[in-house]
């Protein structure tokens, strides 16, 4: 008689866990490339290719596109033309441009470099949190690692990261983080309020009084709704996709009406019936 042999099964593959996108290099080194750029193309918009052999990188490598990435965070570069591809161009930002033609030292200067250190989302999450008063590495690793989901392969370098970045800032307690949403960082392009806060009536009021900033050389795809068009900028990174998605899971409750309480006047009980009406339960 056959014995029959049990079926192997492929092991299955851990996945890897992806740390919430942050700058890959420090301010200082941000503003170091940034003068690279300004010594080679000042004003002008420049191909990948020539802003990877400005900072000594080969075109293929991977520490151009991360170099990139980071002064974007940081404010300090922008997109011109095509947002991906060969035709991608990038330029120094007006923050870019106040922080290396300002005489050093000059409170200028000094506020622009704040500015700049706190556009990265985790910059300005964790500023908020603990100000200068940083706990322990240990604690810091603890939080990053259950809150923010970080690899723990990566959570040791963005700490130093962050640390370098503050001190070379020279952020103080009296720095506190802006309540007005800055155009110039498109990388990371996110509400400047702390992560969970909803929106309040008063900036959902003004957002809706005025027109929203068109970037110029960027190509929208205008999405048909009852309400009107809402265009959408084409070629977006993935990381910014996954921030838009969060960012109006955020503001749903402001951005979304309450059908029922336009139609009765008044919102709806929780105990009342809502079998016979065309509300979702969920909403």
């Amino acid at each position: 008689m056959e014995t029959t042999q049990p079926a192997q099964t492929a092991p299955l593959k851990r996945r890897r866990t992806r740390s919430p996108s942050y700058p890959y290099l420090n301010i200082k080194e941000a503003i170091e490339k940034a003068r690279s750029f300004w010594d080679a193309e000042k004003r002008h918009p420049a191909p990948i290719d020539a802003a990877a052999k400005n900072w000594g990188y080969e075109p293929k490598s991977s520490a151009v596109a991360l170099t990139v990435a980071a002064l974007k965070k940081y404010g300090l570069l922008e997109d011109v033309g095509t947002a991906g591809g060969n035709q991608r161009q990038v330029k120094l930002t007006e923050s870019a441009l106040k922080i290396l033609l300002t005489e050093e030292g000059t409170p200028e200067r000094e506020a622009e470099i704040k500015t700049a250190a706190l556009r990265p989302r985790l910059h300005r999450e964790l500023w908020t949190k603990y100000g200068e008063q940083l706990p322990s590495d240990q604690t810091l690793q603890s939080w990053l690692l259950l809150e923010k989901k970080f690899n723990p392969s990566s959570v040791a370098d963005f700490i130093k990261i962050y640390k370098v970045t503050i001190s070379f800032a020279k952020l103080t307690a009296s720095d506190i983080v802006s309540d007005t949403p800055t155009t110039e960082h498109k990388e990371d392009e996110e509400s400047p309020m702390p992560t969970g806060t909803p929106p309040s009536a008063a900036h959902m009021r003004y957002q809706a009084q005025a027109k929203p900033p068109m970037t110029p050389n960027v190509r929208y795809l205008s999405i048909p709704l009852d309400i009107g068009d809402a265009p959408i900028p084409v070629g977006m990174s993935e990381s910014d996709f996954n921030l838009l998605l969060e960012t109006l899971q955020l503001w749903k409750k402001k951005i979304v009406r309450d059908d029922y309480q336009a139609y009765h006047g008044r919102p709806m009980e929780e105990d009342e019936d809502t079998k016979d009406t065309e509300i979702d339960p969920q909403r």
